[in-house]
């Protein structure tokens, strides 16, 4: 499955500058494009939707301790006490990922405007 290389791509390891990260990102539209006439569009989507979910596990791996995450959330948008609530959530970071503050705080087009994520189309 092409999540699985996915995966290899986006590590959860701590080092790393998410900006790298995207940038190994990019061999996948290569790869899509290879591939296009045989992919559905669904596939293509739940592809792009899990890229980012992943992208978000990694930040929230990287924030550590519940104050950076309350106030990496506050500084994204995200009022004080949600910031609170969501901060100090005892969730994992893949069921934290897919929550709604989460999808404000940090869209698809914040990874695209801000660190130049390729969407695969």
């Amino acid at each position: 499955m092409a999540s699985e290389g996915v995966k290899g791509r986006v590590p959860v390891k701590l080092g790393l500058l998410h900006n790298v990260v995207i940038q190994g990102l990019a061999p996948f539209s290569g790869w899509l494009n290879y591939f296009r006439v045989g992919l559905s569009k669904k596939l293509i989507q739940e592809l792009n939707r899990w890229i980012i979910r992943r992208l978000r596990v990694f930040l929230w791996k990287q924030w550590k301790l519940p104050r950076t995450k309350v106030r990496n959330l506050k500084g994204l948008g995200i009022s004080h006490n949600d910031a609170l609530k969501l901060g100090n959530t005892r969730k994992g970071p893949w069921a934290v990922s897919d929550y709604m503050l989460m999808n404000f705080a940090l869209p698809a087009q914040w990874f695209v405007k801000n660190h130049g994520l390729i969407r695969l189309r």
